[in-house]
């Protein structure tokens, strides 16, 4: 869809290389969703301890910190997300910012 919209644009207006406007509107959506896409795969590691000595997450107090299933569960979405978006647009942007200062 953005691909459409960015060739209607170029189609009309008759200005500017679809290349570079192309990527130019994915890098800023991506950009747009990158925090909440931070956020969301940190939330499993951010615990809270009890008096017992046992921790939970602190945005779900039911679920128990590395013990449960369903924890784990948390944890391995939340590398898979921090491995497949949060790192490879880091390494673009550290990328594009130490070749083009």
């Amino acid at each position: 869809m953005v691909v459409a919209i960015v060739w209607l644009n170029n189609r009309y207006r008759r200005n500017g290389d679809f290349v570079v406007e192309c990527v130019n509107t994915v890098g800023m959506a991506l950009k747009v969703l990158f925090m909440s896409i931070v956020l969301s795969s940190v939330v499993p590691f951010v615990c809270y301890g009890h008096p017992n000595g046992e921790a939970s997450v602190l945005s779900s107090p039911s679920v128990l910190c590395f013990g449960s299933s369903a924890h784990d569960g948390m944890v391995a979405t939340g590398l898979v997300a921090l491995a497949l978006e949060v790192a490879p647009f880091l390494g673009v942007v550290i990328y594009g910012t130490w070749k083009y200062p």
